[in-house]
């Protein structure tokens, strides 16, 4: 037995795991539904925080559009975590569908490089309008 964390374990739990239940009242961030993605162990969590931010739950749009990544629930709602866990369960049963999802959770991108063209672009943006604005105080 091992107290306290040890990284090659944690990936080994997620890459063995079919489903990750995240259920905090708070999450600024966290990694854990991130590597759960990575490896197709599809998170059901509390749609708090990060981790309302980084997943798209499984609904019939979201699948249609192949952008699905997780099931959520409502914070400290048990029956919704009941219901969650009942639709992933569904889910589960059905091999193609759960193909599909898990293909969508790991192709998900969390890398920096979406996120620099999105601070670029801002960036671009406000310098355009600060130039418009320096330029038209001087007439």
């Amino acid at each position: 037995m091992h107290d306290g964390f040890n990284e090659a374990d944690a990936h080994l739990l997620h890459a063995g795991s079919d489903i990750v239940i995240q259920p905090p009242r708070f999450e600024p961030c966290g990694l854990t539904q991130l590597y759960a993605l990575r490896y197709g162990a599809i998170p059901i969590v509390a749609r708090t925080g990060g981790l309302a931010e980084t997943i798209i739950d499984a609904n019939e749009a979201a699948m249609a559009a192949r952008v699905a990544t997780r099931f959520h629930f409502e914070p400290g709602s048990v029956g919704d975590l009941y219901h969650a866990v009942d639709r992933a369960l569904v889910a589960f049963s059905d091999p193609g569908f759960w193909r599909r999802l898990q293909s969508q959770a790991m192709k998900a991108d969390f890398g920096w490089e979406r996120s620099a063209r999105q601070f670029a672009r801002l960036y671009r943006t406000l310098l355009m309008k600060g130039t418009t604005a320096v330029s038209g105080s001087a007439h």
